[in-house]
């Protein structure tokens, strides 16, 4: 996401959540067919041997990259995210993988120290009362909750009484050796 442009985040953070929806309800119909756990585990682990040889493939987050001092492997993933993007490497561009270098070369602020200081309390109530005060902000908060609320109990809620949708209880829980 990080790498991504920022007119394209919203459809790239739907899009991410989208192979999870299809593979809860691709996997009703691969247990339906397959009956045994076992076989079922089988089939749901087998698509990540196929990604493991993409992650060594991907560069690493430039973030991470210059947290951890790793500077030239920084400017190297950006430049190549440049290229890649079909943009040229232009002096602000460099001045900024530069400002980006120095701010991650300070060292941090000690943890013990972090929240000693009133102002920066005072500061973070300051911002999450401005963050609330926003109606648009309220309702797409309380409609989240909501949302999973309802998401939650319907899933736990079939989950939990799978029991009464059928008197055979040994065809819901069935191994597959009948």
């Amino acid at each position: 996401m990080e790498c991504c442009s920022s007119d394209l985040r919203d459809l790239m953070g739907m899009l991410l959540g989208l192979p999870f929806s299809v593979a809860v309800v691709g996997f009703a119909g691969v247990a339906f067919f397959l009956r045994s756990w076992q076989d079922v585990f089988m089939v749901g682990a087998s698509p990540v041997l196929l990604v493991i040889p993409f992650a060594f493939m991907m560069d690493e987050s430039p973030r991470w990259l210059l947290q951890t001092g790793r500077v030239e492997e920084a400017r190297a993933v950006l430049e190549r995210a440049v290229k890649l993007n079909n943009t040229k490497l232009i002096l602000p561009l460099t001045e900024t993988i530069d400002e980006l270098i120095k701010a991650s070369s300070r060292d941090p602020p000690a943890p013990d120290s972090t929240w000693r200081k009133p102002s920066q309390a005072l500061s973070l109530l300051r911002g999450t009362k401005e963050y609330l005060s926003d109606p648009a902000m309220r309702r797409i908060i309380f409609a989240t909750a909501g949302i999973w609320f309802i998401h939650d109990t319907l899933y736990l809620g079939v989950a939990l009484s799978a029991h009464n949708f059928s008197r055979k209880v040994y065809l819901l829980f069935s191994r597959g050796n009948h």
